[in-house]
C-alpha cells in the first residue's frame, strides 16, 4: 500500500513539475524558478531506471501540452516529438538517479544544471531543434538575458536550473546555505556586470528603414494553391498589393517572409519579371522567401535582389524540418554582401539553432534576417515560443534581428534583445522599423559554446569524483521502489 501511495505521489509531483515548466514558457517566467523542485522531490532515493520513468512522464506531459497544436499533421508527428522529449527528460532523470544525493551536496549542486545544459545543447545536434529551452521563459527578463552574449542561451538555462537546485537544497546545513547563497550572488553579480551601460543603443545616421510584408495567409490557402487557381491568385494579390503600399524612397529594404507565394516563382518567367520589378519601382533592396528548383532539386530559399532587380545571392535552407518539408538541404550558409550591409539569413526553425546564427556573424553578417511562415501552427503556443528564440539570437550576437513572419509574429529586435515593434498573428500588415548594420563580436559569437564545453568537462569530473567518494554504491529507498 505504501509503495502504491509513493508511486502515486511521485507521479503527481512529476506531473506538477511538467505543468509548471509549461506555464513558465507559455504564461509567466516566474514559474521557471521552482518548476524543477517537484521533480527533484519525486526522484529522491530512486534507482536510475525508476527516476528515468518519472522523467519520461514529465517529458510526455510537456510534449502534449506544448505541441498538441500540431495534431493537424497527424498522430505520427505528435508521437515523434513526444518520443523526442520523453527520451531527453528521461535521460535527465536517469543521470540524476545514477549520481544520487551527491548531486545536491557541496560542489555537486553545479552538476544538475550542467547536465540540463548538455541535453539542451544535444537537441541542436539533431535534424530538428525544438524551441524548448527553459531559458526562453525569461525572454522579457532584460537584465538576465544579457548573459547570453557570453554563454549563449545555455547560460540562462544553467542559472534557472541552478536556482531550482539551491532552493531545493536550502533546508540543508548552515554551511551549504552559505555556499549556495554565495554562488547565487556571484552569478547574479556577473550578469549585472556584463550589462552595458547603454541598455538600448540608439539608431545612428547610417540607419536603414525596413518594411516587412506580412500577408497573414492561413495554412488552408497554401494547401490548395496547386489545385485552386483562385487561392494562388489571392496569395499573389495579397503580397503584391501590400508591397505596392510601400512608398518609394521611404524604405531601404523590403522583406517577404518564407515561402509566401507557395510556388516556384523564379521558374515562371512572367512572375520572375514581376518580382524583379519590385526593387526597381521602390528603389530598394528586396529579400523574398521563395522556393527554388534546379537540377531536379527543390530548396526552401531566400533571394536577395538589388534595387536594379539583379539577384545578388540566394540562400537555401540548411535544416528542413523532418516530416514537414520535402526540400533538399542547402550546403552552405552564405553571408550576402550589399551596399546596405552584409546580410545573414536564417529560415524558420533555423532560428532555434544558436550556433548557426553565430556562424553567420562570425562570417561577417552585420544584420540578421529571419524569414518564417508559421501558418502551420495556427494560433498556438508554438507561435510565441518560436518568436522568442529570435530575441536570444540578437543578444548572443549583438546584432539587429529582423524577423519576417508570413502569419506573424514579425518583429524588429535590437542588439540588447528589446523588441522594438511586432505584429499580431494573422494580421495583414506592413511592419516598418529602423535598424543599423553592426560589426564586432561578443564572446559568444567569437568563441561559441565554450560554456557548454565547460559544462561537459565539469559534469564528467563530478561523475568521476562521485564514484570515488561512494565506493560502496549509492543507497536507494528500497529494492521495490517504483
Amino acid at each position: 500500500m505504501k509503495q502504491m501511495q509513493s508511486a502515486i505521489s511521485r507521479t503527481g509531483l512529476s506531473a506538477l513539475a511538467a505543468i509548471l515548466g509549461v506555464l513558465s514558457v507559455t504564461y509567466n517566467g516566474i514559474f521557471a524558478w521552482f518548476c524543477f523542485i517537484p521533480f527533484f522531490i519525486a526522484i529522491q532515493g530512486l534507482k536510475p531506471k525508476s527516476a528515468a520513468k518519472y522523467g519520461a512522464l514529465a517529458g510526455a506531459i510537456v510534449s502534449v501540452l506544448i505541441f498538441a497544436g500540431l495534431y493537424k499533421y497527424g498522430v505520427g508527428i505528435i508521437a515523434f516529438i513526444t518520443f523526442y522529449l520523453i527520451i531527453n527528460i528521461a535521460l535527465f532523470g536517469y543521470i540524476l538517479g545514477w549520481i544520487g544525493e551527491a548531486a545536491f551536496k557541496k560542489k555537486g549542486v553545479l552538476f544538475i544544471p550542467a547536465i540540463w545544459v548538455i541535453l539542451e545543447f544535444c537537441r541542436t545536434l539533431s535534424p530538428i531543434s525544438l524551441p524548448s529551452n527553459i531559458a526562453i521563459s525569461q525572454y522579457n527578463n532584460f537584465v538576465l538575458i544579457q548573459m547570453a552574449s557570453i554563454t549563449g542561451i545555455y547560460g540562462i538555462s544553467f542559472f534557472i536550473v541552478l536556482v531550482n537546485c539551491l532552493l531545493f537544497s536550502f533546508t540543508k546545513t548552515r554551511k551549504q546555505k552559505l555556499v549556495t547563497c554565495a554562488l547565487g550572488f556571484l552569478l547574479i553579480s556577473s550578469t549585472l556586470f556584463h550589462l552595458p551601460a547603454n541598455a538600448t543603443p540608439s539608431v545612428k545616421k547610417n540607419s536603414l528603414n525596413v518594411s516587412i510584408i506580412q500577408g497573414g495567409i492561413p495554412l488552408s490557402m497554401y494547401r490548395s494553391v496547386n489545385k485552386n487557381p483562385l487561392a494562388k491568385e489571392i496569395i499573389r494579390k495579397t503580397y503584391f498589393q501590400l508591397t505596392d503600399k510601400v512608398k518609394k524612397k521611404e524604405t531601404d529594404l523590403i522583406i517577404w517572409p518564407e515561402g509566401v507565394l507557395g510556388e516556384y516563382a523564379m521558374q515562371d518567367p512572367a512572375l520572375k519579371k514581376r518580382l524583379k520589378s519590385i526593387p526597381q519601382r521602390k528603389a530598394a533592396f528586396f529579400v523574398a522567401g521563395i522556393p527554388s528548383m534546379s537540377d531536379k532539386e527543390i530548396h526552401n530559399s531566400a533571394y536577395v535582389f538589388s534595387p536594379s532587380g539583379k539577384v545578388l545571392g540566394r540562400y537555401d535552407k540548411m535544416h528542413p524540418i523532418p516530416f514537414f518539408e520535402d526540400y533538399k538541404p542547402g550546403k552552405k550558409s552564405p553571408v550576402i554582401d550589399t551596399t546596405l550591409g552584409k546580410l545573414g539569413i536564417a529560415i524558420c526553425f533555423e532560428s532555434t539553432y544558436p550556433g548557426m546564427v553565430r556562424n553567420l556573424v562570425k562570417n561577417g553578417a552585420e544584420i540578421i534576417l529571419i524569414l518564417t511562415n508559421d501558418a502551420g501552427f495556427g494560433k498556438s503556443t508554438l507561435v510565441n515560443l518560436h518568436a522568442r528564440e529570435a530575441i536570444f539570437r540578437a543578444v548572443e550576437t549583438r546584432r539587429y534581428v529582423v524577423r519576417a513572419a508570413q502569419s506573424g509574429i514579425s518583429m524588429f529586435i535590437d542588439p540588447m534583445g528589446k523588441v522594438l515593434s511586432e505584429t499580431k498573428e494573422f494580421e495583414k500588415t506592413i511592419l516598418t522599423g529602423s535598424i543599423e548594420p553592426l560589426s564586432g563580436h561578443t564572446f559568444y559569437s567569437r568563441y561559441g559554446d565554450v560554456f557548454v564545453y565547460l559544462c561537459i568537462a565539469g559534469a564528467l569530473i563530478m561523475l568521476l569524483l562521485s564514484r570515488k567518494e561512494e565506493p560502496g554504491g549509492r543507497q536507494y529507498e528500497n529494492k521495490n521502489t517504483s
